[in-house]
């Protein structure tokens, strides 16, 4: 198949690649007479059955629709072999473009996409990252026990004001005389409070505020560590020179539009009236989205490449024991299908990655 046409591959930029093709004469004319052949039988002319009227009463018919069936069938064809000959992965859709095409001069033509980017990792044991302290202050603590108070407080409120309602409805209130009520004493979190919230081994203030210190440096501890990974990766893309190919930038902000969408629309409101009241656009969210979006996909490369590098693999078992802490059935059933395997198995690949450089860097 080489020798009916030849190829020019041209790098636009790192990513941006050009492929220029030329096929010769003959080879368009053998699949124009291919196409002929297949679309013949659909010619109605008057005086004469299906498909057997002379070849120039045919191709009259048929008009453009002969040249177009036959650029159409040669472009995809001609343009798959060249990738796979060049070993040549596109990203997005190929994009053709037709220059000349003629029975003297055959068919013309170039595709355009782009490419992933080649990756040089560099030496993480040199990235510097530092994590952030966790410290839980006594006025945190209290903080949180003075809102989990204030809050229980306001439901007991609500529960005896639903009951008098209710007293009044049935009429089960007795009449009495008003009296002028007592100033209550402004009450505070205590022992038999704290008991009575119903957590594990809580049974006094003190056992709540320990806890209470206790959750609040797991979460914050959460934070930190995910600040440090997202500083290394970040320190990782840009000593790697990474740089995020725009088709992919741009498939994830349609997704993340898809989503938003999703989710103004499941709480009953219209997508469109609702940006009008925000005073925004598509347009404009897509620019706010735009730097968290090639951000995401530059540390999903530098993870791949990772992965690659350390020949990084996820077994069924590995996915199995996912979907075996998965609670929800729901959500279980939706993990269990072909495409939420893979996805589990991505996640999984992404966490080693992850771990091993971090490991480089500490």
């Amino acid at each position: 198949m080489a020798d009916n046409f030849t190829y020019v591959v041209e790098k636009q930029d790192k990513l941006k690649i050009k492929v220029s093709i030329k096929v010769t004469p003959k080879y368009f004319s053998d699949k124009k007479k291919e196409v002929f052949n297949k679309l013949k039988s659909s010619v109605q002319i008057k005086g004469f059955r299906p498909g057997m009227a002379p070849k120039n009463l045919i191709e009259a018919k048929l008009g453009p629709a002969l040249f177009e069936e036959t650029i159409n069938k040669i472009l995809p064809e001609i343009a798959i072999e060249v990738l796979r000959t060049e070993k040549l992965n596109p990203i997005n859709q190929l994009h053709y473009h037709l220059e000349k095409v003629s029975e003297a001069d055959g068919l013309h033509y170039h595709i355009e996409f782009e490419v992933m980017p080649e990756v040089k990792l560099p030496d993480f044991a040199k990235i510097k990252a530092k994590k952030e302290v966790v410290d839980v202050t006594k006025k945190e603590v209290d903080a949180v026990i003075e809102d989990m108070f204030s809050r229980g407080q306001k439901s007991s409120s609500q529960k005896t004001s639903e009951k008098k309602a209710d007293d009044k409805k049935t009429g089960e209130k007795a009449e009495k005389v008003e009296k002028k009520p007592a100033k209550a004493d402004k009450k505070s979190p205590d022992d038999k409070w704290a008991a009575g919230i119903g957590l594990t081994g809580v049974k006094t203030i003190k056992d709540l505020q320990k806890e209470v210190e206790k959750q609040l440096a797991k979460q914050k501890e959460s934070l930190a560590e995910e600040k440090y990974r997202a500083e290394i990766l970040d320190k990782s893309v840009i000593a790697s020179k990474i740089q995020a190919p725009s088709a992919l930038v741009e498939r994830e902000l349609e997704n993340r539009e898809k989503s938003y969408r999703q989710r103004i629309e499941g709480v009953g409101l219209k997508f469109d009236e609702f940006l009008k009241s925000r005073k925004t656009t598509v347009d404009d969210l897509k620019k706010e989205w735009q730097d968290d979006a090639e951000k995401r996909i530059a540390r999903e490369i530098l993870l791949i490449e990772v992965a690659k590098s350390q020949d990084m693999r996820v077994t069924q078992d590995d996915i199995k024991k996912e979907l075996e802490n998965i609670k929800d059935p729901e959500i279980k059933k939706q993990y269990e299908s072909d495409k939420g395997k893979s996805y589990i198995a991505t996640v999984l690949i992404q966490q080693k990655a992850i771990e091993w450089i971090t490991k480089q860097i500490q």
